[in-house]
């Protein structure tokens, strides 16, 4: 009678993934169609999926018979957008074993964003791992894998400045209004212009708990897009010196030759006000007269401000993107060594659980001689016979077979498990 001992190994974990440019999204509701999809297509037997506006990913572990590979996970993601998988060339990779438990630490830590120490990633994450949860997909290699990578994130973020400093204009202008305001959320919020930057800006603040916000823009079609988009109200550019009272925070990013915010329009705006005003300026050439930054109430920031934050952030998320790397490193040794004491723990379990098969299977059949009256110095001399031939039989067969094979390295720690061998380093074959 043998025991199975089946232990699963992180080198049958895959990651296969497309790029910005061409991965298909999945929306919250279609994850859950699209999991069971794919293990019921590739016969897996743990499956997760990442879907962000940058990236989509499989996260598996093979089955079985090992016969998933990147390329099968690739073309089912291809299946997803209609695509044969040769116009994807270049905008995917496939990771697997340990080189996949690195890259998912390095995404939780924001190595792997486009905006390096981007935190969102990591809430990404958690969403994919809870939907696998939640439908049944998960299992415990995956969840082994995922639980490390939210423990090496978190040890990144507690021990770098990787998400401390601004890397992007919008970042760094809610990063001056943190300063200016103790509470965002409390703050009111006037976006004049529509662009990018606007809009990044928007969102920005509403990660923080903005919640009132108002849009004007040249184009009311635009206006009333990034309006609705953040639950906002859009209004119309000649309404800007009346919403310059009730607005705590302005936020100009338009394309206007000439300033759209005078010096003199803030002025009559504080008197009603009568407490400051927050202002950046995102616009080339300016949306707001330089003049009006010498008003002791006005917050006045420009783009050339913005960039020289971004350029010191940049350098200090390059700084601790290396020291996040050696955190990486040290947490994947440590993975490593947390697994290989798995493996001799369930190893140690299965063999306990087969020896003690062995000694009741023994022990059953002594004592229905001892009932039928045979002697019991005899059975004690056979059962401990009979007990060491069935414990050696198994390991006795795969010793011969070693040796003959010349593997003397197996021959060797077969003597120093049953602690007959006297070098503690096997002999060279």
């Amino acid at each position: 009678m043998y025991i199975c001992c089946c232990i699963q190994s992180p080198m049958n974990l895959l990651i296969a993934g497309l790029d910005h440019t061409t991965a298909p999204s999945f929306s919250s509701e279609q994850l859950h169609d699209a999991l069971g999809n794919l293990r019921r297509a590739l016969d897996l037997p743990e499956a997760a999926l990442l879907s962000t506006c940058n990236r989509t990913e499989v996260l598996c572990r093979r089955n079985l018979a090992g016969e998933t590979s990147g390329a099968l996970l690739m073309e089912w993601l291809c299946r997803q957008r209609s695509s044969p998988i040769d116009s994807l060339e270049g905008h995917y990779y496939v990771h697997s074993g340990m080189d996949a438990v690195q890259h998912m630490m390095r995404l939780a830590s924001g190595l792997e964003s486009m905006i390096l120490g981007e935190p969102q990633i990591a809430g990404q994450m958690k969403s994919a791992y809870l939907t696998a949860h939640q439908t049944g997909n998960l299992g415990p290699e995956l969840e082994r894998a995922f639980q490390w990578a939210f423990r090496v994130s978190r040890k990144v973020r507690s021990n770098t400045a990787i998400g401390r400093n601004p890397v992007s204009v919008a970042s760094a202008a809610v990063k001056l209004a943190e300063r200016i305001f103790s509470d965002l959320a409390t703050t009111r919020v006037l976006v004049v212009g529509s662009g990018k930057n606007a809009s990044l800006v928007a969102h920005h603040l509403t990660d923080r708990g903005v919640s009132s916000m108002s849009f004007a823009s040249r184009s009311p079609t635009r206006g009333n897009r990034l309006a609705a988009r953040f639950t906002g109200k859009a209004i119309n550019l000649s309404s800007v010196p009346d919403h310059l009272i009730h607005n705590d925070i302005v936020i100009c990013s338009t394309a206007s030759q000439l300033p759209l915010i005078g010096k003199g329009m803030l002025e009559k705006a504080l008197k009603r006000r009568r407490r400051p005003i927050f202002m950046v300026d995102l616009a080339v050439p300016r949306d707001v007269e330089e003049q009006a930054g010498e008003l002791a109430d006005v917050y006045l920031y420009n783009i050339d401000d913005l960039n020289s934050m971004v350029d010191s952030g940049r350098e200090s998320r390059q700084k601790a993107s290396e020291e996040a790397q050696q955190i990486i490193a040290g947490e994947l040794g440590h993975f490593k060594h947390d697994y290989r004491s798995q493996i001799g723990a369930q190893t140690i379990k299965a063999c306990r659980t087969h020896i003690e098969a062995l000694r009741d299977r023994e022990l059953a059949q002594a004592l229905s001689r001892l009932r039928q009256g045979a002697p019991a110095e005899e059975l004690l001399s056979s059962l401990a016979y009979g007990l060491t031939n069935r414990m050696l039989h198994h390991p006795s067969s795969a010793i011969r077979k070693a040796a003959a094979s010349g593997r003397s390295d197996l021959v060797h720690w077969a003597g120093q498990i049953f602690g007959v061998a006297e070098d503690e380093e096997p002999p060279e074959s």
